[in-house]
């Protein structure tokens, strides 16, 4: 079996494992899917997600362009939240945010010096 072959079955397992996981936990808990609990969730593990972040950077096994993805995708999910779209939906296009980023690999440059414009811009009506 070829390299990339072994890479893409191992992936597929672990988006099968994480879709498996997030439908059972919504099927067992009416509030898994609620915005309260994604914030708690994100407030309980952000140090450790810290912490392994900066072991990666360290080791130089990261391309910080999937980083700044990361970051665009999350930017979207609380822009789209915000106008008003149910928080499956917006989960949904930051997903395909983050998808489109990463399948056409939008490098880092674009997206930092990207947001730094559009939020200078932005700033004056942000509040």
């Amino acid at each position: 079996m070829p390299e990339w072959a072994r890479e893409r079955s191992w992936e597929l397992l672990l988006a099968v494992i994480l879709v498996g996981t997030i439908v059972y936990n919504a099927t067992q808990s009416p509030v898994y899917l609620d915005v309260d609990n994604f914030v708690n969730l994100f407030r309980l593990s952000i140090e450790k997600v810290i912490v392994a972040v900066a072991i990666v950077i360290i080791n130089g096994e990261i391309d910080l362009s999937v980083a700044s993805v990361m970051a665009f995708a999350a930017c979207v999910l609380a822009a789209a939240h915000e106008s008003g779209v149910p928080f499956g939906l917006a989960i949904v296009i930051a997903l395909a945010a983050a998808g489109v980023g990463l399948r056409w690999r939008v490098n880092a440059t674009w997206l930092v010096f990207g947001g730094a414009i559009v939020g200078r811009l932005l700033w004056p009506w942000v509040s």
